[in-house]
């Protein structure tokens, strides 16, 4: 028999009163999307902690210096991982060698390489260089195809879908750039509070902007906030119609094209909630959360049901997630500077609900 945790009564109160106030400020926006006011709650069952550990194993460990891994990037063939640290550096790993590649050059001269993000294609590296500029590496990451300037610090950037864009957040505004050509072709001037996570959705034509004051989902043809919320760590679903992301000790998942809103119940599986990341995997099958030390593996094929728990081998709190292209892998990096991949495979899942 399954032991169910009943959700906090003052969690429901004040969630609710999060809703009515969300709602009601939802509809002075004549753009908005209209949300449910009554989201669906699932409370979560606890498995066990050995459920899936036998199939869902650490693949490779890759410690670094003590740094903590801010965001992770993966090559498009799988073969690079690149880890973000939290002092602005990074670090690229050969997953067939599990060797550190040199630090970059560019005309044979090293380069201050803060931040670095892969295109979807695979063909080039976007790395920032300085708090005010992006250089765009070819393939073999010696040359800048361009350089990206801004007369402000760049607090976040992200590439399109089909890598033809960078959306590149500075000073309060997001800039729209043609990354065949470094030019601003928009500029969306939303007085944003610190952008600190941009992600384009698949078909490019919205924005999710996590910023010190919540989310904002950013609609391209209406040129206008849809959706905003107190949400952190927000993802895109592959087919874009979801946004999910935390809030307190609840992943939300909201439905951009219906408004209907999911709000899952977290099991207490670590007394410290920490730095608490999502990812979702590419194939549209698992959410994935870090809480602390642990990673929780949810299946969003059926009604977000909790596949299980992972924690082999995490040493210390992890500060981010990141699934590799084919859904085959998650990556967790963690406080200390360890890189942890893990094994996806589909026998995980139980098959899709009839119901």
């Amino acid at each position: 028999m399954k032991t169910i945790k009943r959700p906090n009564l003052l969690f429901f109160v004040l969630a609710a009163g999060f809703l009515v106030i969300s709602c009601q400020f939802l509809s002075l926006r004549g753009d908005a999307i209209s949300i449910t006011p009554s989201p669906e709650y699932i409370p979560s069952a606890i498995p066990p902690t050995t459920q899936n550990t036998d199939i869902v194993r650490p693949w490779k460990i890759l410690d670094d210096v003590n740094d903590p891994i801010t965001s992770i990037s993966w090559s498009e063939d799988g073969n690079l991982i690149l880890a973000n640290k939290y002092t602005r550096d990074f670090t690229i790993w050969d997953l067939n060698t599990e060797n550190r590649l040199p630090r970059l050059l560019i005309n044979n001269k090293p380069i201050n390489a803060i931040e670095g993000k892969w295109s979807p294609d695979g063909l080039t590296l976007a790395v920032l260089t300085s708090a005010y500029s992006i250089y765009l590496l070819d393939s073999d990451y010696a040359s800048a195809i361009h350089v990206i300037e801004t007369n402000a610090i760049i607090e976040d950037f992200d590439w399109s879908s089909d890598s033809r864009f960078l959306a590149v957040g500075v000073d309060g505004r997001i800039m729209l750039i043609n990354a065949a050509t470094s030019d601003v072709f928009d500029t969306i001037n939303g007085n944003f509070n610190h952008p600190q996570k941009i992600i384009w959705s698949p078909d490019r034509t919205q924005l999710a902007i996590s910023t010190f004051d919540g989310l904002y989902i950013w609609d391209r043809s209406k040129r206008d906030i849809i959706y905003e919320a107190l949400l952190n760590s927000p993802i895109w679903s592959p087919d874009g119609k979801f946004v999910a992301g935390h809030f307190w000790n609840t992943l939300e998942i909201v439905n951009l094209v219906d408004g209907k809103q999911i709000v899952v119940d977290i099991p207490p599986i670590s007394s410290f909630a920490g730095h608490q990341m999502v990812a979702w995997s590419p194939n549209g099958k698992i959410l994935a959360t870090a809480h602390s030390d642990s990673i929780i593996l949810w299946d969003a094929l059926n009604n977000y049901s909790l596949l299980g728990v992972l924690s082999e081998e995490i040493s210390s709190e992890i500060w981010s997630l990141s699934f590799s292209a084919d859904s085959a892998y998650l990556a967790s990096g963690s406080s200390d500077g360890r890189l942890i991949l893990w094994t996806i495979p589909d026998v995980i899942l139980p098959p899709p609900s009839t119901q």
